[in-house]
Order: structure tokens, then C-alpha cells, then sequence
């Protein structure tokens, strides 16, 4: 995990992003997905690409998301 990596806990990245809590935590636990804005800002928080912080296509396969999930 990349804030782990960087030493941070959930409170210290919540600071950095200005993502709540709650949001974190659910992204962190594969329950929710960052919006555009989210995820851009914790990229560039974390000095990544945001691509970086994408699921593989299999994961979100493996956890039940297909493309009628997607919108697609």
C-alpha cells in the first residue's frame, strides 16, 4: 500500500487528500472507487501516476464487476 510505503497512517493521507475518512477507508477496502478529482488529487499527493492506483482489469473481475457495472 503507498501510503504505508511513505509511513503515513489513514489520518496523515485524509490531511494531504482532503478525502474523508470514511472514503479512505472504504477505498483502501475495495468497497468504493475514488471519483475523478479523488483520485487525481491522491496521486498527486502520493507522487504517483493515477493508473497506479487503478485495480487490474482481472481484480475488478474477480470481485464481481463486469462491464454492465462499468456502464459500458
Amino acid at each position: 500500500m503507498l501510503r504505508k510505503n511513505l509511513g503515513w497512517n489513514q489520518g496523515e493521507l485524509v490531511k494531504a487528500t482532503g478525502i474523508s475518512a470514511s472514503t479512505v477507508s472504504r477505498v483502501e477496502g475495495g468497497s468504493q472507487f475514488l471519483t475523478l478529482p479523488g483520485l487525481f488529487r491522491m496521486a498527486a499527493v502520493l507522487g504517483v501516476e493515477p493508473a497506479q492506483l487503478l485495480p487490474d482489469l482481472e481484480d475488478l473481475k474477480n470481485a464481481g464487476y463486469d462491464r454492465k457495472d462499468m456502464g459500458t
